[in-house]
């Protein structure tokens, strides 16, 4: 973290903005696949899917150039491999069925590849900084605020769980609001968890985005690695002071 506290502002908003468009054209990527499969696609919506196909190859290439183990490139990106292979091509080169069911199955197959893209990397964001924990417990609390809320002003449970979240996200639209004294020390606990809640997305969707490995656990072997790497930051950052070795006068 202490290399991300040191890296320029300008870089630190490229990698956010290319984490975030990476994202997002995964989901478009599904979007438009799922809608060639049940409808006919308009022109424009081949022409972005393939612009996002062409985008996605490019993206993989340059990673692929720059990273130091090629192996373990491909070993740990193996669904960003599959988002790029051509199957429509690839199986009109086979002539044992029709055509048309060829490139349906084709493009189940960039559907699934597209999806999974998409969907690894949400599960990295929720494992990052133990996230997926942190909204179990605010799941949690909420539907205990709507008991407890219920029991207290004799709210019904469904009205209870809305009034519980907008309170804990903070909104509190104003149209309910407690009148008891245990109603309202409830709120107030719904308040600050709200708040908690939103300052630990806040540093998750920073931790995710610049972080190398968007959360991932490592083996033991690159734990030993980050390691020394982070104490070699905090070496870089020592100034000739102090690492002058201190002697009693």
């Amino acid at each position: 973290m202490n290399a991300l506290r040191r890296m320029p502002r300008h870089i630190l908003f490229l990698r956010l903005a290319y984490q975030a468009g990476m994202c997002l054209l995964a989901l478009v990527a599904v979007t438009l696949t799922a809608i060639d499969l049940t409808t006919e696609a308009a022109e424009w919506e081949v022409t972005a899917d393939r612009v996002i196909y062409w985008i996605f190859v490019l993206d993989y290439v340059v990673r692929f150039s720059i990273s130091r183990s090629k192996w373990l490139f491909v070993k740990e990106h193996p669904w960003d491999l599959l988002a790029i292979i051509p199957f429509d091509a690839l199986f009109r080169l086979f002539r044992f069925a029709s055509l048309g069911e060829i490139l349906r199955l084709a493009r189940y197959l960039d559907l699934f590849s597209y999806a999974m893209r998409f969907t690894t990397r949400i599960r990295r964001f929720f494992n990052t900084n133990g996230f997926k924990y942190i909204c179990i417990a605010a799941l949690v609390i909420i539907l205990l605020g709507a008991v407890g809320i219920h029991l207290a002003e004799g709210m019904s449970l469904p009205n209870g769980i809305w009034w519980s979240f907008v309170t804990a996200t903070t909104v509190g639209y104003g149209d309910t609001y407690p009148v008891t004294t245990s109603g309202k020390f409830l709120a107030v606990f719904l308040m600050l968890t709200g708040i908690g809640f939103v300052g630990t997305l806040t540093s998750t969707i920073t931790s995710f985005f610049l972080s190398p490995h968007g959360g991932e656990a490592l083996p033991y072997r690159e734990e030993e690695i980050e390691a020394i790497k982070k104490k070699l930051d905090d070496l870089s950052s020592m100034t000739d002071e102090d690492m002058t070795p201190w002697r009693p006068c």
